[in-house]
């Protein structure tokens, strides 16, 4: 017990003269704003660290984006063309059993084979289509409440 005792007094001793700092970076990622914080004593490694994430996150964004071109929209569009037997990366079948596994756990709250409904609202686009049109003709409204 003293040995351990000792031993973390001489690591808490070696690192009493570094100081962490906080380095904060945000970035445009997945339709939001993403901040990182990283406490770190050496501002160029923190920096550094925030700048993997970063390119990591929009390595991700490029590949995995559901609606611009890449392996996701490719796979997306031979599911909607009926097709069996689809390659995809191991990394999207990764997630996409993931995605099953939290669907099923969340009593399919949280379901991320929306496709069609996320279609259907336009969420993709700049102007967003009216929901409640069919063919012309509007099935309802949304009327917005009064403070």
């Amino acid at each position: 017990m003293t040995g351990r005792l000792a031993l973390a007094l001489l690591a808490a001793l070696a690192f009493a003269g570094a100081r962490a700092e906080e380095y904060r970076e945000s970035s445009y990622v997945f339709g939001t704003i993403v901040q990182i914080t990283v406490i770190d004593a050496d501002p160029v490694r923190a920096r550094r660290a925030a700048g993997r994430v970063f390119e990591e996150f929009d390595r991700m964004h490029r590949e995995l984006h559901a609606w611009k071109g890449g392996e996701l929209v490719s796979l997306n569009q031979a599911i909607a063309r009926g097709e069996t037997h689809i390659r995809t990366t191991p990394e999207i079948a990764a997630l996409i059993l993931q995605a099953q596994d939290l669907a099923a756990r969340s009593g399919d709250l949280f379901n991320p084979a929306i496709g069609k409904l996320v279609g259907l609202w336009s969420f993709h686009r700049t102007v967003r289509a009216d929901p409640f049109r069919t063919r012309g003709k509007s099935r309802g409204s949304c009327r917005r409440a009064r403070a």
